[in-house]
Formats: structure tokens, sequence, C-alpha cells
């Protein structure tokens, strides 16, 4: 009777351990996990809009700080784009292109893989403005006059620039274009023809039955 007695005990034991342990590890895991959080969030400081963390560098020698990479970007507002167009990826409406004239000049056979050109980009200009903008990408802009259609009159160029993330040449003048007014943008510029697979650009194959490149 008494072995049988301690044999329901040791059973009972037994069941108890093996409900408890997993139990027991599983609370083990869950603190230890939750101590691992609260020291990364201890590490975090808030700079302004920007957080700086801190990581241990290789060996534990001292702490290095990097700035988070912002996850998103503002996208610019109306007003913005109103007074600076190349923010936006679009011509600006106000500005109507009605016709192009475009001379290439590619060295198809020389060393250089170059080529150059001009262009001359009739636009009528529908709310005063002193900006014009044109789409341009891997060109390098030598010369750059706004004329008048009409009177054939040029208008003084204040300044040029790249907007490189919009890919726009912004062109501004000194007086204002006025509304209803169509002008002449004439552009001189050049590019490679070897530099990226991107707009006008050589390229070459092998004839698979003479072994001709071409």
């Amino acid at each position: 009777m008494s072995t049988v007695q301690i044999n329901r005990r040791l059973l009972y034991l037994l069941a108890f351990l093996f409900v408890a342990i997993p139990i027991l590890v599983g609370v083990l895991v869950w603190h230890a996990t939750d101590n691992a959080n609260d020291s990364e969030d201890s590490q975090t400081v808030t700079l302004g809009n920007r957080s700086t963390v801190s990581e241990g560098l290789s060996g534990g020698q001292g702490q290095s700080t990097g700035v988070r990479a912002p996850t998103t970007t503002r996208e610019p507002t109306p007003e913005e784009i109103a007074a600076k167009p190349w923010l936006s990826l679009r011509l600006p409406e106000y500005q109507v292109p009605l016709h192009y004239d475009i001379t290439l000049y590619p060295d198809f056979y020389g060393d250089h893989g170059t080529f150059y050109g001009n262009e001359t980009v009739d636009v009528e200009v529908k709310q005063t403005t002193r900006f014009l903008l044109i789409h341009v990408y891997k060109l390098t802009i030598h010369d750059v006059k706004v004329v008048k259609a009409d009177t054939k009159e040029a208008l003084e160029v204040a300044r040029t620039f790249e907007e490189a993330k919009n890919q726009f040449l912004v062109v501004e003048t000194k007086s204002d274009m006025e509304a209803g007014t169509v002008v002449g943008l004439h552009l001189q510029f050049s590019g490679s023809l070897t530099e990226s697979i991107v707009g006008f650009y050589k390229s070459s194959y092998v004839n698979s039955k003479t072994g001709e490149t071409r």
C-alpha cells in the first residue's frame, strides 16, 4: 500500500513539474526580453525632430552616436511650388511649350564619344513670371538665351541653375515675362554618348554570323 502511495506522489510531482517548468521558462524569457528592450529604449535620445541612438563600438570600447535617417519626405505645398516651381516634378501649368527645334551633332566615330547640339523651344507664358523650366539630364549647358517671339527682343538672363532632384534647368530673367507672351528659349549643350544608356547614346552589337562589331 505504501509503495502505491509513493508512486502516486511521484506521478503527481512529475506531472506538476511537466506543467510548471515550461511556464517558468516562458516567464524568464519574457523578463529577459523586456529588460533588453528597456535597455535599448534608454539609449535613444530625442533631439528636436531627430532621434539619436548610441551604439557600442566593437570590443566594447566607447560609444558612437548615429542619426536615424528620416523614413518619409514631405511633399512641397502649393504655396512653395508657386514660389519655386522647380520643386514639382511637372512643368508649371502656366508654361506651355508650342514648338521645338532641335539640332544634334553626334561624334559616333571619334575617340571622345560626345555630342553637342542646340535647341529652341517656343513657350507661351500664361501668367506673369520670371522663370522658365526645361527638363535636362546629364547635359552640359553652354549658353542660354531668352527672346520675345514677336519683337525678337532679348530678355536679360539673371541666372540659370539645375535642380538635380527633378532634372530641371531653371532660367530666371531679370524682368517679368507678362502673361500671354511667347518667348523663345535657346540652349546650346553637349553630352556623352557613352556614359550611360539614357537619352541620346551610342551602343554596339556583334554580328553572330561574321563576328563583326557594329
